[in-house]
């Protein structure tokens, strides 16, 4: 399905569909991306469909659902995994888009998964000095409390 969903040109449908205005439309969309994001074979399509900038602009929605933020952290976290796409998470302004989602940081599961990525973007060598300045290591330093603190 996912190799269909590559070839007909689905996946930059679903990310312009994340971006919708319409929380039930964009959360069903951001389902599709996280699910699509486990799958090593899909990242690349993602990235290469910009689904980054999409999911970093979703961060700046007012009105973000808990549910949401859960679903555009485990894309995050999924999305991190591979190190080149670490680094393009750093350039790409996640680092921000966390610090966005730190208020849900509450949710050991949201803490946990906004932790994964933070420590596969300071892995990349390439952008750590750009990870750094942006706040990742005070981030990850607030998401390790509360991830400590749900144990």
């Amino acid at each position: 399905n996912r190799e269909i969903m590559s070839n007909v040109g689905a996946m930059s449908i679903i990310i312009l569909l994340a971006r919708s205005p319409n929380s039930e439309t964009s959360s069903y969309a951001v389902k599709v991306i996280a699910n699509l994001a486990q799958h090593e074979d899909a990242r690349l399509d993602l990235l290469d469909n910009n689904v980054i900038m999409a999911l970093v602009a979703l961060t700046e929605s007012p009105d973000l659902s808990k549910e949401l933020v859960k679903l555009i952290a485990y894309s995050f976290s999924n999305l991190s995994v591979v190190e080149k796409f670490a680094g393009k998470l750093v350039t790409e302004n996640v680092v921000a888009a966390l610090l966005r989602l730190q208020n849900f940081m509450g949710d050991g599961s949201v803490a946990s998964l906004l932790a994964n990525t933070i420590r596969s973007m300071v892995g990349c060598v390439d952008t750590l000095e750009m990870c750094v300045e942006d706040g990742a290591i005070e981030l990850l330093g607030l998401l390790t409390k509360v991830v400590d603190s749900k144990w």
